[in-house]
């Protein structure tokens, strides 16, 4: 499907993995936040103090991603 767009498949994957990792991270899914939360075994840290503490990453992440989407280039020079 992709193809029939004349997209460049390296491009679309790139997006699609930085996509998946933004959804590890962020909630309702977050699998990475509960495996997190789960391995800790402490009470004094919260889910959402791990949330919170992931945040500025996630911030980062979809940055990178709008500026994938927004010039595409920047990966393709990279290949």
């Amino acid at each position: 499907m992709v193809t029939t767009f004349d997209t460049n498949l390296v491009w679309f994957g790139i997006v699609a993995v930085i996509g998946a990792e933004i959804g590890i991270l962020t909630p309702p899914l977050g699998l990475a936040v509960y495996v997190i939360k789960t391995t800790l075994n402490m009470d004094a840290i919260s889910l959402s103090d791990i949330f919170l503490g992931a945040f500025p990453f996630v911030m980062v992440m979809l940055l990178v991603l709008i500026a994938i989407i927004v010039f595409p280039s920047i990966v393709l020079v990279l290949i």
